[in-house]
């Protein structure tokens, strides 16, 4: 796929400047076979496109992944050490890739074990800058089957390919280069592998552990002073508590007050509903009920809010804190509504 991958870049418009594989053994042999051997398949196709394309035998250009143990070359990828030490090869390779060239880098998934390009990808997302791309090369029928007599490398590669018998002209061939879009990370990244004796594995759970702090997990809340956030309970006062229904009442409306007074509102909304079914509940839990400014000072409302956020953040992450009740001026968007599970109230 090296071939099908250069020669859709070239048509592009894109310069290439080198070519570097990383394999395994197995991988070497196979590329200098094909594109080193006596057809000169390499040639051919720096003369097709009428381009010094940098890539040779070489170990610059072919680079072997090595053993996790260090003592050679993987022969092939067939173990979950091998592919920890494929994963380790790929990451440091592309680092030190990214870092000392300004121009984009383009990998190419195509080709190898599947998992090779799956780590290839994986690499990418930790260590790839804005301008570097992730693709892969799609080739047209019957010239991406393996059985193809002469194999198929680009078109003009041969006058003719044989298959079953039949004769098929590859100027019907149609190659597609397809960009496999993919998050970059690498500002968060840098420093962690610059660290010595950093590892794909170490790497992947550091940046896991800080996505998972911000992730919006699920939250559960009911009419009386029942709140959990995935799997744990919550503590609040009645107060508290019914101040945070409201805000994610609303929420759950896809909303939030644009300021106290219209709080109010929705906790007065709330506050419906509660007695609606509260008749068989205890006094203590009617407590909530006490929030009623008289003609529009919130002051009282607003105090509650202080109390209700450090309660929040004295058992949760401030992240998530800021999420569940933010102050009105940071202009929070509403808690995603599919990760709330509320009772049905009617705002006003």
């Amino acid at each position: 796929m090296i071939t099908e991958t250069v020669w859709c870049l070239i048509k592009e418009g894109i310069q290439v400047e080198e070519i570097i594989v990383l394999t395994t053994e197995v991988g070497r042999e196979a590329i200098i076979s094909t594109l080193f051997a006596d057809e000169k398949v390499w040639s051919q196709l720096a003369n097709a496109v009428a381009t010094d394309l940098r890539f040779a035998p070489s170990s610059y250009h072919i680079r072997l992944i090595p053993s996790e143990d260090g003592k050679g070359d993987l022969a092939d990828i067939a173990t979950t050490s091998d592919n920890q030490a494929c994963a380790d090869f790929f990451l440091k390779t592309l680092h030190q890739l990214t870092e000392n060239t300004h121009g984009p880098l383009i990998c190419s998934i195509a080709g190898g074990r599947k998992t090779m390009g799956t780590l290839m990808a994986s690499c990418l997302t930790l260590v790839g800058r804005p301008q570097d791309r992730l693709c892969h090369v799609l080739v047209s029928e019957p010239f991406d089957n393996p059985r193809l007599d002469p194999p198929f490398y680009f078109p003009g590669c041969a006058p003719g390919h044989q298959l079953a018998g039949k004769t098929h002209s590859n100027t019907s061939a149609h190659l597609e280069l397809i960009d496999v879009p993919f998050i970059k990370v690498h500002p968060y990244t840098r420093s962690d592998i610059n660290d010595s004796g950093f590892s794909f594995m170490d790497l992947v759970k550091t940046r896991q552990t800080e996505l998972d702090a911000h992730r919006l997990p699920h939250v559960t809340i009911g009419l009386f002073q029942d709140l959990q956030i995935d799997a744990a309970k919550i503590t609040l006062s009645p107060q508290q508590h019914g101040l945070l229904l409201a805000e994610l009442c609303a929420c759950a409306a896809k909303t939030r007050p644009v300021d106290w007074l219209e709080r109010l509102d929705w906790i007065k909304a709330v506050q419906i509903t509660m007695r609606q079914q509260a008749e068989n509940r205890r006094e203590n839990d009617h407590n909530f009920f006490n929030i009623d400014p008289h003609n529009g000072n919130t002051d009282g409302l607003r105090t509650l809010g202080k109390t209700l956020r450090k309660t929040l953040d004295q058992q949760l992450s401030p992240h998530l804190s800021q999420q569940l009740f933010p102050s009105l001026r940071q202009k929070v968007p509403p808690y995603p509504p599919h990760r709330i599970a509320c009772p049905d109230v009617k705002l006003t």
